[in-house]
């Protein structure tokens, strides 16, 4: 990926991700929430941009990649140990505050298993370790993302029709899965219902809040030659959509700095001075 294109995928990304979270915390402040619960995202939001950036200027090698795909598994994993809430476990305990292991990782890790930088058999158990991770907490929100994603780069590969058919009909039969899992979990105003609290405050401020997620849903496809990038498009629209049928976050928007990390993580990656992508298998 040549520098122009690099560098206005990321402005791009910073500024439609700074009115989503901006106006999100603009919500939870006229809603009369505490300065001490939106202002979090702000600050993820920041940091995030620094370690994007810092991201954004390393040249990854199979090492790198090897090493997060590795890591995002196993922190997916450490998840199942802890106590969770109502028997869902997605969460790992970090003090103030509680960091969603499949929004802070999810999103590069879908771009290295798009990667040949990570030989293919190690990323197909990948994906199904991932997956079947997702499907034990449950999350159908980032299972939703991650299965559009999966799709997405199954259909860019080099490989008979009936394979690519066999492969969406395996996707679709653990996507509805994972949706049938029991979900106790009851929406939180200030993360799964934070459009409505908009919608409340100021419709106007509710569209546009809608309108800047889509802006950050495809801002990858600034980027669309390469399949990762698109892949990234379909998972933050599978989470994005997933928030209006259960009780799932709403990404930038709502509280949740694992979401703004992880979404500048995969910008990050997905901006390096190189890009490692490539459709074959």
């Amino acid at each position: 990926m040549h520098r122009a294109p690099r560098l206005q995928l990321f402005l791009s990304f910073a500024a439609v991700s700074l009115l989503a979270v901006a106006l999100g915390a603009m919500t939870m402040a006229l809603s009369g929430l505490p300065l001490s619960l939106w202002v979090r995202n702000g600050v993820a939001w920041l940091l995030g941009l620094v370690l994007a950036f810092a991201l954004s200027r390393m040249r990854s090698n199979s090492l790198h990649a090897t090493a997060l795909l590795v890591l995002a598994m196993a922190t997916l994993a450490a998840t199942l140990h802890e106590e969770g809430i109502s028997g869902v476990r997605r969460w790992l305990d970090c003090g103030p505050i509680q960091l969603n292991a499949a929004a802070l990782l999810l999103p590069t890790a879908i771009l290295i298993l798009d990667s040949t930088q990570v030989p293919g058999l190690g990323r197909v158990l990948s994906a199904a370790v991932i997956a079947t991770i997702l499907l034990l907490q449950p999350d159908a929100s980032q299972a939703s993302g991650f299965t559009l994603g999966m799709g997405i780069l199954l259909w860019s590969k080099r490989l008979l029709l009936v394979h690519k058919l066999l492969g969406t009909g395996a996707l679709l039969a653990y996507l509805a899965w994972v949706w049938m899992r029991p979900d106790p979990l009851l929406p939180v105003p200030a993360v799964e219902g934070i459009i409505q609290l908009a919608w409340a405050t100021y419709p106007a401020m509710a569209i546009l809040l809608v309108l800047a997620l889509v802006a950050c849903m495809a801002a990858p496809l600034l980027d669309a030659q390469r399949p990762g990038a698109v892949a990234l498009t379909g998972y933050f629209a599978g989470i994005g959509c997933s928030c209006f049928f259960g009780a799932f976050p709403v990404p930038l928007a709502g509280y949740g700095v694992s979401f703004v990390l992880g979404a500048w993580l995969a910008i990050g990656w997905l901006s390096q001075v190189e890009g490692s992508s490539q459709a074959e298998a």
